[in-house]
């Protein structure tokens, strides 16, 4: 459960949410920490501690937070959002990654990150030394469809600044007091770490050949739009819509002039001859 509280020596407004399990606890704080490290955009986090012990975490409130959108700084932070296995970044309803009043992505809850799932329960193997969260949360979440190649190289950038040194460190500066827990922490957050850089030519690859795509797709809706006018109404045509004869008078074209012919069909408006 979560509330909105006001500190007394400061006056900022918190959000603040109590965990049964501490080591969701540590996830989130720690979490936090290593997207800010890679410049990643999320809110201040602390613990709260009641009668000395760690029962939740704090989060800074940002004004201006909406959602929906499209936000810059989605896809930079998909590197990270893939190493941490932060599998609830987007949230069920898209209010985990929100756009702040300047049109940056904000990633506000990391309760999913790391260890354990967003309602706390433990990920166990599926939070292992490989990484396939580079496919998972593109499939599960729309908004990471138009990851770019910009993106992965940037995002690989990233991580490989956050050294194994630095790992330990901030594992350690966020610990919950489970030594045991953090060490194994380490150890699988550094083999993710390797993991994910030895694939750097595959993946940015990858994002080339689907980002290539999805520019194709756009560029083919423009150019229905720009003669889908006076009512008229075309489809473009699939290759098993396309003739013989059509294919061969397509290639004679492409070969004298370099440019590629399309086939389209009207399916409704007026029509003309000639």
């Amino acid at each position: 459960p979560g509330g909105v509280a006001v500190s007394k020596s400061n006056g900022k407004r918190y959000y603040v949410k109590r965990y049964e399990n501490q080591e969701q606890v540590r996830n989130e704080k720690v979490a936090n920490a290593f997207y800010q490290a890679a410049g990643v955009r999320v809110p201040e986090v602390t613990y709260v501690v009641e009668n000395g012990q760690i029962v939740g975490v704090a989060s800074v409130m940002i004004d201006g937070l909406t959602e929906g959108g499209n936000p810059r700084g989605v896809g930079a932070g998909f590197i990270m959002d893939s190493w941490l296995a932060n599998w609830d970044v987007v949230g069920m309803a898209g209010d985990n990654l929100l756009t702040d009043s300047d049109g940056n992505a904000v990633r506000i809850d990391q309760g999913g990150a790391l260890t354990t799932r967003a309602q706390g329960e433990p990920k166990g193997s599926r939070f292992g030394n490989e990484v396939t969260e580079t496919t998972r949360l593109r499939e599960k979440n729309e908004v990471f469809s138009r990851v770019s190649p910009a993106d992965m190289r940037n995002g690989l950038d990233s991580l490989e600044s956050i050294s194994e040194s630095d790992i330990a460190r901030i594992v350690r500066e966020n610990s919950t007091g489970d030594t045991e827990a953090d060490n194994q922490l380490i150890k699988t957050l550094i083999a993710r770490r390797s993991d994910l850089l030895s694939k750097r030519a595959e993946l940015v690859d990858q994002s080339e050949v689907e980002f290539s795509e999805d520019t194709e797709a756009l560029e083919a809706d423009a150019e229905l739009a720009a003669i889908n006018v006076d009512g008229r109404e075309f489809v473009r045509l699939g290759d098993e819509d396309v003739s013989d004869q059509e294919r061969q008078l397509a290639e004679r074209v492409r070969a004298k002039t370099g440019k590629t012919v399309k086939f389209v069909r009207q399916i409704s408006g007026p029509t003309t001859n000639g």
